[in-house]
């Protein structure tokens, strides 16, 4: 926990928000994709969220990245979200209103400060680091490269034909 004083001094900005998870974080370095879909029936969520992890394991995979989804206990839910090497890179949460409309959605740490998240609880999940592309690759990736990968990602996983001027 920091300090309000500590929030203001380096620009941090807190908003509650209502969606899936806990605290997460949102800043420069990320790419970050809130889809609108309206999802046939409330139990698609879960799907749902498997599928936007695909996409970002897709995304990954097209920088020769291995992302996985949390192997939980039996029994046991696993946390939502994309990890490599046991390091999360990427978190999802997403809301789903009244009418089956999804809001909210995922972060990609790409050339993120990773040091923010050394100050919360991130998802909720105690003990667990943050990665970010730039830190697996040992190389900067440009964020328009990321969003060109990511786009390709969504459309193949959430079967979508893409048109010209859909890359960018």
């Amino acid at each position: 926990m920091v300090s309000k004083e500590w929030l203001t001094r380096h620009g941090v900005a807190v908003r509650r928000v209502d969606r899936g998870g806990a605290i997460t974080f949102h800043g420069p370095g990320q790419l970050v994709g809130y889809p609108i879909l309206q999802l046939k029936e409330r139990r698609e969520i879960v799907p749902y969220l498997r599928n936007l992890e695909a996409m970002v394991i897709q995304t990954l995979g097209s920088f020769g990245l291995e992302g996985d989804r949390e192997q939980a206990p039996s029994g046991q839910r696993p946390a939502t979200g994309v990890w490599v090497n046991n390091e999360k890179i990427a978190a999802i949460g997403v809301r789903l209103d009244g009418n089956n409309v999804t809001s909210h959605g995922f972060a990609i740490n790409v050339d993120t400060d990773l040091h923010y998240f050394d100050k919360i609880v991130s998802c909720g999940l105690s003990n667990r680091t943050a990665t970010s592309l730039n830190v697996c690759l040992d190389r900067p990736v440009g964020m328009q490269q990321v969003q060109s990968k990511v786009v390709q990602a969504f459309a193949e996983v959430f079967n979508y034909e893409l048109n010209d001027g859909d890359q960018t």
